[in-house]
């Protein structure tokens, strides 16, 4: 159920997509579970896409809903919320939300992108699918995310490639631990 600010669709147009399978943890000892995702767009007059989504698995399941909005020139803005409830190895059910708001803006004169994205975790029990699948891995628990915040810039050179920057901030429920990390990168193409 995850989508990006560059979702939208024109007025009219429709986008499905539905995939199924099993989750891989990667040598820990959490759960392995069969799932199911799907996920709908549909683009609106005014310049607005609506979607939604879900993920299901035997003890996992969320929701998702959001819209998105280009503003043209000014650029393109997306909120969406993602309601989950995880069934955990310890018998208790957890239910959270997350909220998120997107903006994206590309300069086309210059071949600049920026991006930036900030997550609210309304509660300290919301869990993703990936967390709660390793959550059942008592070396894989991990702290409750409570906000993230994330900005890029991409600056595109052509055949001489692009540099990248990026910088991101996360905070945690329940600790004054705070992860942050800025990248700056080269590629190329030889």
């Amino acid at each position: 159920p995850y989508a990006a600010v560059p979702f939208m669709l024109r007025e009219g147009r429709f986008k499905f997509s539905a995939s199924a399978g099993r989750f891989d943890n990667q040598g820990s000892d959490g759960d392995t579970p069969a799932f199911v995702q799907a996920s709908a767009f549909y683009g609106l007059a005014w310049s607005l896409t609506l979607y939604g989504g879900a993920e299901l698995s035997n003890h996992y399941q969320a929701l998702a809903f959001g819209i998105g909005k280009d503003f043209g020139e000014i650029g393109a803005l997306g909120v969406d919320t993602i309601a989950a409830k995880a069934d955990l190895d310890d018998n208790e059910q957890d239910r959270g939300q997350q909220l998120r708001a997107q903006y994206q803006k590309n300069f086309a004169t210059t071949d600049t992108s920026f991006n930036a994205s900030s997550y609210y975790y309304t509660t300290r029990h919301f869990y993703s699918f990936s967390d709660a699948n390793n959550y059942r891995d008592p070396d894989q628990h991990i702290k409750n995310r409570r906000h993230r915040t994330q900005f890029s810039l991409t600056q595109d050179f052509g055949r001489w490639g692009n540099v990248s920057a990026s910088f991101y901030r996360q905070q945690y429920w329940d600790t004054p631990v705070t992860d942050q990390t800025v990248h700056l990168g080269y590629y190329a193409n030889y």
